[in-house]
């Protein structure tokens, strides 16, 4: 029965027996003590017909009395079992717990430990890494039941990892972004066609629309190849994908994680069982000396009822030579002795049912100390299975493909930082070329303006019947290059936004380039070359214009000024005339006046 791990209750396979013995042994000793008070009472009437008798009583009592000692046993139980002894003992482990543990199997550590030690060769053949996959199932029984993962499981999962390939998994992570890649791969790549055939056909309007076209396609295409650097380069906190690297990770995790588990179930079970040995073993060492002490006040008490007993019948014989004098004290005496009697036989069998109590306790602790040191050399039996996975997990952890897929992870991001400088380079130069384009547009609409602007002002001067349809001209010049002036501001947004999503990927960019020690230009430097080149030829092709526009202005307004000096002249010889007329007028008058005076006395005199 020990074999479960519970323990034993005490049997008393004689206790029928047991009981008719002590049954006699009381009825002697109360039947001698009954006939002691008997002779006393009856002593007025048997005085001489029971003295004799009463007088050899004595012998027989001690007799009676010492057979009592030495014949009474309590075959009962005496209040112990297993729950009571567990409380007294203070013992942590349940019964249940016990059980369990000495019925789980024996646990094989050299079994065990070769089957890890087969699993750390990267090379062993499919059916033997069966057998040792299969041979760590072993270690189930044993396992902690609050444990999550499955110690089996994730111990073999670190030599299955050997296999797998990371640039195949790392591909694997990006098959679903790879579908959106060459989605936009093919916008792209059909915007440029649209782009081409519209300069073919020359019409500046599709010519415009294609190239914003592009430019959002570019756009789309150059924002997947950043999605694809930050899936690349995110870790799992940031990302609710799973990368390879997390993987092994959490592979290693977990087997670290279930060794640590067991290895703490087994110390914290060994620390338990420990705990309770010491504390069954004082609660042994406690009731032991209970019971000597006991043992010790029983057998001073024995003598002192002994040494009562003897003296008791002393005096009954003392007394039977007395007794004629004596009969009430006699009787008095009888009294007491069959108290005495009752004391006695209360108190034997008071120790009767101690010392078979002290048997069970002893008996119960045997059996648990038994069963505790089973527990012991089972905790004892799995430290080595414990080293053997510690050193195992230590082993594998070490050969886990770290570097190889560190190594697939960088030239994976080299090549897809290699592809996203192409696709930005073309979205900067689709941006651009129609950025200086309309630029360009600016400046001859700009031209345009001023020219617009000068034909109209020299018309209010000149009063040209034109008038209306330069301003009407000017304000037209004017809208379109507002429309211009938002189309460039929308493109360098446009930029913008490009320049956000390649600085969102900058350092990965940078880094690539640097780890694979090939030269970095900025698309936008380099487009900035070829633009400020473009622009310094347009500004000497439009110069001439420019400078025919100055000539043409400076012949108006050369024309202009001879008109106004003309007209100016015109006038100034008007207003002379005109005060020369006035006054000339006066002159002639007073010359007529005095003519006419003159004239009079020649006239009387005759």
């Amino acid at each position: 029965m020990m074999n479960s791990g519970r323990i034993v209750a005490p049997m008393y396979p004689s206790r029928d027996v047991q009981d008719m013995e002590n049954h006699r042994a009381v009825a002697a000793v109360a039947e001698f003590a009954e006939n002691s008070l008997i002779i006393a009472d009856n002593f007025g009437d048997y005085t001489e017909g029971r003295l004799p008798p009463l007088a050899a009583n004595a012998e027989c009592i001690l007799g009676a009395v010492a057979k009592l000692w030495e014949r009474y046993r309590h075959e009962r139980p005496a209040g112990w079992d297993e729950a009571r002894f567990m409380v007294e003992c203070q013992q942590h482990m349940t019964p249940e717990q016990i059980e369990e543990l000495c019925t789980r199997p024996a646990l094989d550590a050299t079994a065990f430990a070769t089957a890890l030690h087969h699993l750390t060769d990267k090379n062993l053949p499919r059916g033997r890494y069966l057998v040792a996959k299969d041979s760590l199932n072993a270690i189930n029984p044993h396992a902690p039941a609050s444990a999550v993962v499955k110690l089996p499981e994730a111990l073999a999962a670190l030599h299955e990892i050997q296999h797998v390939d990371p640039t195949e998994e790392i591909k694997d992570e990006l098959a679903e972004m790879d579908v959106q890649q060459r989605k936009y791969a093919t916008q792209a790549q059909e915007a440029q066609a649209i782009y081409d055939t519209a300069v073919d056909h020359g019409d500046v309007v599709e010519v415009e629309r294609a190239h914003r076209h592009l430019i959002a396609a570019r756009y789309e295409y150059l924002v997947s190849y950043a999605k694809r650097l930050h899936f690349l380069s995110s870790t799992e906190e940031d990302d609710e994908v799973v990368h390879f690297a997390d993987r092994l990770q959490k592979l290693r995790d977990d087997a670290q994680d279930a060794v640590k588990a067991f290895r703490n179930d087994k110390e914290a079970l060994k620390s338990a069982v420990q705990s309770d040995m010491r504390a069954c073993s004082d609660a042994r060492a406690q009731e032991a000396a209970k019971h000597q002490a006991a043992q010790a006040a029983f057998q001073r008490q024995k003598k002192e009822l002994e040494g009562s007993l003897d003296d008791i019948t002393k005096r009954k014989v003392q007394l039977v030579n007395e007794l004629l004098q004596k009969a009430t004290e006699l009787r008095g005496v009888m009294e007491q002795q069959r108290a005495l009697t009752q004391d006695v036989v209360e108190a034997v069998k008071a120790e009767a049912e101690r010392v078979t109590a002290h048997e069970e306790f002893v008996n119960i602790g045997d059996q648990h100390l038994q069963r505790l040191r089973r527990c012991l050399e089972y905790c004892n039996g799995c430290e080595p299975v414990v080293r053997e996975m510690e050193a195992y997990v230590k082993d594998m952890a070490e050969k886990l493909p770290t570097e190889d897929a560190e190594k697939a992870l960088n030239a994976i991001i080299d090549h897809e930082s290699d592809e996203f400088l192409k696709v930005y380079r073309a979205f900067v130069f689709a941006c651009g070329e129609l950025t200086v384009k309309k630029t360009h547009r600016l400046d001859t609409l700009e031209r345009q303006a001023r020219l617009a602007q000068h034909n109209r002002d020299s018309s209010m001067d000149s009063l040209d019947p034109n008038y209306k349809h330069y301003r009407e001209e000017l304000a037209e010049v004017l809208a379109q290059a507002q429309a211009v002036e938002g189309v460039i501001n929308a493109l360098h947004a446009t930029q913008d936004a490009g320049e956000q999503v390649f600085e969102s990927v900058e350092e990965l960019v940078l880094n690539s380039r640097e780890h694979t020690k090939k030269p970095f230009v900025h698309p936008l430097q380099e487009f900035g070359y070829e633009s400020v080149a473009a622009r310094t030829r347009f500004v000497n092709r439009s110069m001439k214009y420019v400078e025919g526009e100055e000539q043409e202005v400076f012949h108006k307004k050369a024309r202009i000024a001879e008109a106004k000096a003309l007209v100016e002249q015109e006038q100034e010889a008007l207003e002379r005339g005109v005060n020369a007329a006035a006054i000339a007028a006066p002159v002639t008058a007073s010359q007529s006046a005095a003519d006419g005076a003159g004239e009079v006395p020649a006239q009387i005199e005759p």
